[in-house]
């Protein structure tokens, strides 16, 4: 079986851009894998994004408040199941 690849995603306000990368994330030919992403406290609704996709293998996260990159990458490496860890 192909290991599991953990992509970890942490986002603020982002939504700009987010759609793209999880479109070219569901695009890849590799298939095992899950996005953790954690949304920092952004005032611009990632999640309405999120749900748009419908992807179980995307695990939304978010904090309440912006507690900044480092914060909410670690946040993120500390959830992911996977055998690799992507950023």
């Amino acid at each position: 079986m192909d290991p599991l690849v953990s992509v970890l995603m942490p986002c603020y306000n982002a939504t700009a851009t987010l759609g793209m990368a999880l479109a070219s994330l569901r695009a890849q030919t590799y298939q095992n894998w899950e996005c953790v992403l954690v949304d920092d406290g952004s005032v611009d609704r990632p999640y309405e994004l999120v749900e748009q996709f419908g992807d179980s293998r995307i695990q939304y996260v978010r904090l309440d408040t912006n507690k900044g990159r480092s914060h909410a990458r670690n946040l993120s490496t500390s959830l992911a199941k996977g055998d690799l860890l992507a950023m």
